[in-house]
């Protein structure tokens, strides 16, 4: 269980006289209260060459969230302040059978399969928004705005199916030479439906002018509501547009084939190909035009190929190389032509039926060097080229977000990584590190405007650092940790408008852990200690700012 507050500053521009100018200013405190239950077990049967297990899950999560916008925007520049109140249910089931066999009298084959089904749901009974307007010519008063007065229930669920073996035959082996057959097959299916009810109200005016400022006294929404219907000064609307449900379904079939070639423990090569077959299809209606019904379609057959090579230079130092296609399909929500809320951001987002498949070419070059079992250093070049990538956009107006798929990008980088312990005799330490230096553009036309920049979502750099410090006598493990992340895009904006950024920002974790009895351990989790604010801009200009707030969590294992 957790509770999380957070204020959001959040600014709108619009390009006006050849420079950016703020359009609407308005602060958000978002408070919310999660608890967490999961169950789990796992069964296991082991028969000479044969193992089976069974392993089932339960997730729950409830979450109350309620935000409080206060600012000036919209059409008129009017003064606000918007209320959100929101319940959040979400289950995750889980059921998997596996198996690993071993056939040594048939071309020494390995099998591993499994089988699982799970189920995914959402419900969201009751969300309420409404916001009270200042009335300009009576100074303080605020009054209810029928039009922004509203009741959304949501329901989700997904179904999911996923099938797969993988097996490995010897095909030929001697001192020199060894060389195994892998190959595989894979079958994965999702079916979603999403149902959603939007209440309005509607006044005799455009705001409940009756009511105005009573709330500032201290009563609520269900007062104006039930008073204002008594009186016959309100009435209850249906406001449930078509493009509020939708249905989708995802099938998935693959299969794979490829030969690992091992010679002399020298030199390791391994080419295959894998074959894909994918439909995913999304129904829903026209936002604006709820006869229209439309129908994302998104069809894949493809035959990804994939080499990959290691050369043992040294005992202690190998270098690699690899090549592969693979393919990043759209979600449902991004293909739904419907609008939703981000739960995380609060943004408001709305799916592009239009979307195609962005198929990537990969590459990596790497050099390892193991001075131990347990450290080691690598130096790594990689570069991914993109048709099609898919990136997250700003609509015209500021306030909802899309996709788009962009006509070509790149991403190439070098990452640095090391480990290193240091021990002595009742205790040991360790410092470990990645750094990475990315570039990466993409060409996007949004709005008639063709504009390159860095890809969504991709940051100039990454880099973490880990401290580690076991006491063993003590059966003390404590571990301090920095992460960065360098500027990243975060949307493209429409038209001539600079898009929105993720500005640098630097965390610290730090997590311990403390044996109790043999069997048993206490563990405290310190997470985003400094707080630094999290910042977006637009043209250099605040676009969005607040605080994550320091995260601390203290949990108890015991192994039976």
């Amino acid at each position: 269980m957790n509770g999380r507050s957070k204020i959001e500053k959040n600014n709108s521009y619009i390009f006006e006289g050849g420079k950016l100018v703020n359009d609407d200013v308005y602060s958000e405190e978002r408070t919310s209260n999660n608890v967490n239950l999961g169950a789990g077990i796992s069964l296991g049967v082991i028969a000479g060459n044969h193992e089976f297990s069974m392993n089932s899950m339960l997730l729950r999560q409830t979450l109350a969230e309620n935000n409080i916008k206060t600012g000036i925007g919209g059409d008129q520049d009017q003064e606000s302040v918007g209320y959100k109140l929101g319940w959040y249910e979400r289950q995750f089931l889980f059921q998997q059978f596996t198996g690993d066999h071993y056939l040594p009298e048939v071309f020494d084959t390995e099998v591993k399969w499994q089988v699982s089904v799970s189920e995914a749901s959402l419900d969201a009974p009751d969300e309420r928004t409404y916001t009270y307007e200042r009335d300009p010519e009576e100074d303080g008063l605020y009054e209810l705005t029928w039009s922004q007065t509203g009741r959304l229930y949501n329901t989700l669920t997904d179904n999911n199916t996923d099938f797969s073996v993988d097996l490995s035959s010897l095909m030929f082996a001697n001192d020199a030479l060894e060389a195994r057959l892998k190959y595989g097959f894979s079958s994965f299916s999702r079916e979603r439906n999403a149902d959603g009810t939007r209440v309005g109200y509607k006044g005799n005016g455009r705001s409940a002018s009756d009511y105005a400022g009573i709330y500032l006294d201290g009563s609520d929404i269900d007062y104006i509501i039930d008073d204002s219907s008594s009186n016959g000064e309100s009435e209850t609307l249906d406001k449930s547009a078509q493009s509020d449900d939708y249905d989708a379904s995802w099938d998935l079939t693959s299969y794979y084939l490829s030969t690992d070639l091992n010679m002399a423990e020298y030199f390791n090569l391994l080419v295959g190909a894998r074959a894909e077959s994918s439909e995913m299809l999304v129904n829903t209606f026209d936002i604006g035009d709820s006869t229209n019904p439309v129908q994302a379609v998104v069809e894949d057959d493809d035959v990804f190929p994939s080499i990959s090579a290691t050369v043992h230079v040294h005992e202690e130092v190998q270098l690699r190389a690899a090549y592969y296609q693979t393919k990043n399909r759209p979600d449902f929500r991004e293909l739904a032509n419907a609008q939703y809320v981000d739960p995380d951001s609060g943004d408001i987002f709305r799916g592009n039926p239009g979307l195609v498949s962005a198929e990537i070419d990969n590459m990596d070059l790497r050099a390892e060097w193991y001075f131990s079992d347990n450290e080691s250093i690598s130096l790594a070049y990689f570069t991914k080229d993109f048709t099609n990538p898919i990136e997250k956009t700003l609509l015209t107006g500021g306030d909802v977000f899309s996709f788009e798929n962009g006509s070509h990008g790149e991403v190439s980088g070098f990452e640095l990584d090391f480990h290193k312990e240091i021990d002595f005799d009742n205790y040991s330490t360790f410092l470990s590190g990645n750094l990475a230096l990315i570039d990466s553009e993409v060409e996007i036309e949004v709005d008639t405007v063709v504009k390159t920049q860095a890809m969504q979502g991709q940051a100039d750099q990454l880099a973490n650092l880990q401290l580690g410090f076991d006491y063993l006598e003590m059966g003390l493990e404590a571990t301090f940790v920095i992460n960065y992340q360098g500027e990243s895009l975060d949307s493209v904006a429409p038209g001539v408008l600079p898009n929105v950024m993720n500005e640098p920002r630097t965390e610290m974790n730090f997590n311990i852990k403390k044996e109790i009895l043999d069997d048993s351990a206490l563990r405290l989790k310190l997470k985003n200690i400094t707080d630094e604010k999290v910042q977006l801009t637009q043209g250099g200009k605040n676009y969005r700012s607040y605080h994550k707030g320091i995260e601390v969590s203290l949990g108890y294992s015991m192994n039976f």
